[in-house]
């Protein structure tokens, strides 16, 4: 650049001081009349020994007439001084070799593995040589798009019947190879390395999952044990709060159109369901609102409310064997997903019966039981907890598969825990 940069002054300079020199004349213009003659004379010279008459065709007469030999050589000053600029600025760059790409030639190669050394890559198990294969039907087989299966079904008044000839639950390979428009899935690869390098490219598929968040409006509150050696649970006194979640709980049962789904999934619509689901159903089971009695037709749900912002439910009961299964699942870097809805609640409508003990002085006492934490008086079950996810996700595994669906999980996040003193 600096190179440059002066190659450029050389040739400007010269350019630039004929025309200071004419602006100085012009604006001394008594002076200049009254010059000298040996003053006009260095003028003159000055102004025809520059580039300037070349450059405006302003000097025929020293070309007119003169051999082409003698106009050559004294023409190569200027090539001479542009030569010299030329390699002022790419003589320090250096000369060196270098093999470049063909734009015109091209050559399919077949990849080879490449070891991934890292956590993921030790954690993957290495995939079997089964070819391709899919699931097609649940209850009954279904024939699977572009088989070769044959499947005939019929129904008469003792049921519905199916035979089956060269059932084929196989991808077809004419439709995996990617010069058929297809779309594969692959590990770490590459083409074999060769002697001059070459660059290579490859179409791929990646998957990024969209994810939805509704707020339950529901928390945990809970004390870690003081010495956990000798604590029962790694949490102790885990309530559960209201925040709203079931005081200010919407009575109206969300729907939503589960239409054209590829192009709008509605993904809040589905997790707002799972989540008013999971909150009525848990207000059920601790009897926090009824729900409706089906065998009634007058029957209405949520016609009374036992609970306001900030009640608070237990979840574990001192020194007993009733606690939530999550008590050993919380803790104070806990972040994690369930696909089970309710799960916080499993086992806490069973009581502990009492028992009789052997003491070592041939005495037997009896240990009496605990009734349980919540009676469950609509007999909220694990199907009915399940339904949350089901019904959020929109489709279940006994649905047919057609254009309308496409694959989504539901389930409850539980935030990291902040400790209540505001402290780290």
């Amino acid at each position: 650049m600096i190179a440059a940069a002066v190659a450029v002054v050389q040739v400007l300079v010269p350019l630039a001081l004929p025309l200071i020199l004419l602006g100085v004349l012009r604006d001394g213009q008594e002076s200049a009349t009254t010059a000298s003659a040996v003053s006009w004379s260095v003028i003159g010279r000055f102004l025809h020994g520059s580039r300037w008459p070349t450059l405006l065709s302003a000097d025929s007469a020293s070309i007119g007439g003169v051999p082409w030999h003698i106009v050559l050589i004294t023409r190569m000053k200027t090539i001479i001084a542009f030569l010299i600029a030329i390699a002022a600025v790419v003589t320090p760059l250096g000369l060196y070799e270098a093999i470049v790409e063909e734009d015109d030639w091209t050559e399919n190669v077949p990849f080879h593995y490449i070891r991934y050394p890292t956590e993921f890559g030790s954690g993957t198990p290495p995939r079997a040589d089964l070819p391709w294969s899919r699931i097609c039907g649940v209850a009954d087989p279904v024939e699977c798009p572009n088989s070769f299966s044959n499947i005939t079904t019929w129904s008469n008044e003792t049921g519905d019947y199916f035979e089956v000839h060269n059932y084929d639950s196989h991808v077809p390979q004419p439709r995996c190879r990617h010069e058929e428009g297809g779309v594969g899935f692959r590990n770490h690869s590459a083409p074999p390395r060769a002697p001059y390098g070459s660059t290579w490219s490859k179409d791929l598929l990646f998957i990024e999952p969209e994810s939805q968040c509704v707020d339950t409006n529901l928390t945990f509150e809970f004390s870690r044990p003081r010495y956990t050696r000798e604590a029962l649970n790694d949490v102790v006194d885990l309530v559960l709060i209201d925040r709203g979640g079931f005081t200010n709980l919407n009575k109206t049962y969300p729907k939503y159109a589960n239409t054209n789904t590829q192009r709008n999934p509605r993904l809040w619509d589905r997790a707002y369901k799972g989540a008013w689901i999971n909150n009525a159903m848990f207000m059920a089971f601790m009897n926090v609102t009824n729900l409706k009695n089906t065998s009634d037709p007058d029957s209405r749900a949520f016609t009374f409310l036992n609970s306001h912002v900030g009640k608070r439910f237990s979840l574990m009961r001192k020194n007993s064997g009733i606690v939530s299964p999550i008590a050993n699942t919380l803790g104070a870097n806990g972040f994690w997903t369930s696909p089970f809805h309710g799960r916080y609640l499993w086992g806490l409508d069973g009581g502990i019966e009492s028992w009789n003990v052997s003491l070592s002085n041939n005495t037997n006492t009896t240990i009496p039981g605990e009734k349980p934490l919540y009676e469950n008086p609509y007999n909220i079950t694990g199907d009915d907890l399940t339904s949350a996810g089901i019904l959020c996700s929109g489709k279940g595994a006994g649905d047919d598969a057609n254009l309308d669906d496409f694959v989504a999980s539901c389930g409850l996040v539980y935030g990291a825990p902040e400790r209540l003193d505001g402290k780290s």
